[in-house]
């Protein structure tokens, strides 16, 4: 949220104004490299569709490995899935505040002073919930 104005007055052209923004880091999604990384895979094996005859292999010959996982995956026939699971949720919050000032003081038509002061405020960050992010407490 934010906001600013202008004011004019005789010789000076103030502006003010101020920002406010909250922040939530919901992490719900697993990360990393885990077992099925983060978005899960699937694997297409090749028994879902060929011939299978027995002991001897395929009868598609080199080929029945390379092209029999790619008809499974067509089929939608996976033979294994896996996903990660997140056990806690580590979300954080995070506040910030800004506002600044600022005046346009014409000394002469030909000169100008600008001059002005602007604040930023970043709150630290806080945890939803206990042992959340990095095991911090919460605040």
């Amino acid at each position: 949220m934010s906001n600013s104005w202008t004011k004019t007055f005789g010789k000076h052209s103030l502006k003010f104004g101020g920002d406010f923004q909250r922040t939530r880091n919901d992490r719900y999604q697993a990360q990393g490299t885990a077992v099925g990384g983060p978005r899960g895979e699937f694997y297409f094996a090749a028994t879902t569709t060929e011939n299978y005859t027995g002991t001897s292999g395929s009868p598609l010959g080199t080929y029945g490995s390379t092209v029999n996982p790619f008809a499974a995956f067509l089929l939608g026939d996976a033979a294994e899935s896996a996903r990660s699971q997140i056990l806690l949720s580590p979300t954080v919050r995070q506040s910030h505040y800004d506002g600044y000032i600022q005046d346009a003081y014409k000394v002469t038509p030909k000169l100008t002073i600008n001059f002005g002061v602007r604040f930023d405020f970043y709150e630290a960050v806080k945890v939803r919930y206990a042992g959340g992010a990095s095991q911090l407490q919460s605040l």
